[in-house]
């Protein structure tokens, strides 16, 4: 029963982190994120459902494989997801303390700020 106390709570804790995050990419993403997140109760269980019965992998067998979802969710967030929304928030903060903001990596920053998602085109 701990394990089912923990996983929830992690759980929970990984969905108010990323719903928080929206608030930088704006309302579509809100709209991805609650799809996302109904759509991952499906595939979810369809997963299991097929690895399980179809495929004819034991249950310890299912969730180990699975067990490399948090792994490619980290990755996400830093491959994919442009980082401009999120250092222009620190670059302002850095501004109402009074800091100086580095300069120079113009180029390198611009790419970083686009993430994997931006147009083919701009990058």
């Amino acid at each position: 029963m701990a394990g089912v106390a923990l996983a929830s709570l992690s759980s929970g804790t990984g969905e108010l982190s990323f719903l928080a995050l929206t608030h930088y990419y704006g309302p579509f993403s809100q709209a991805a994120w609650g799809s996302g997140t109904g759509a991952a109760g499906l595939i979810g269980a369809g997963y299991y459902s097929i690895t399980t019965t179809t495929i004819g992998l034991s249950v310890k067998s299912s969730l180990l494989a699975s067990s490399i979802l948090p792994l490619v969710m980290v990755m996400d967030f830093f491959l994919m997801l442009p980082r401009g929304p999120l250092r222009n928030t620190v670059s302002s903060q850095h501004r109402d303390e009074g800091l100086e903001y580095e300069e120079g990596n113009e180029d390198v920053l611009d790419r970083e700020d686009r993430g994997l998602l931006a147009d083919p085109l701009e990058r």
